[in-house]
């Protein structure tokens, strides 16, 4: 294997973690929303982040792919309860949860499917 490769997935624990706070910061700060037009952007930014944040997740514990959809769920719930308390112009919503639901759930099905593939070849 490639010694990149390599070096990311032995610091992909690391790089996880990273995201996790860049993620919450992003949730968190008062930020200006963005001036976007189209209709349900907001869950497809939820969706995207977090199937990124399983994909790095299942490839920093590939064995533990029931605890990454459980902490992700929660996280994603807990950034939304925290949104409507600390973040003035951001609500919890349902739909927003359900779209980090939906993320988790597609890259988990994503890596099953590639794993099994990839089992095959060996």
């Amino acid at each position: 294997m490639h010694k990149l490769v390599q070096l990311i997935l032995r610091a992909m624990p690391t790089l996880f973690w990273v995201a996790m706070l860049v993620v919450t910061y992003l949730l968190l700060a008062n930020l200006a929303p963005p001036n976007i037009k189209v209709e349900y952007v907001d869950k497809l930014e939820h969706a995207f982040v977090f199937m990124g944040l399983t994909c790095m997740a299942l490839i920093a514990w590939p064995q533990r792919k029931r605890l990454v959809f459980i902490g992700l769920t929660i996280f994603g719930g807990a950034m939304e309860l925290a949104q409507q308390a600390f973040a003035s112009y951001r609500q919890a919503t349902w739909g927003d949860w359900a779209a980090d639901i939906a993320g988790i759930l597609i890259a988990l099905i994503i890596y099953i499917i590639v794993m099994k593939q990839r089992s095959k070849l060996d």
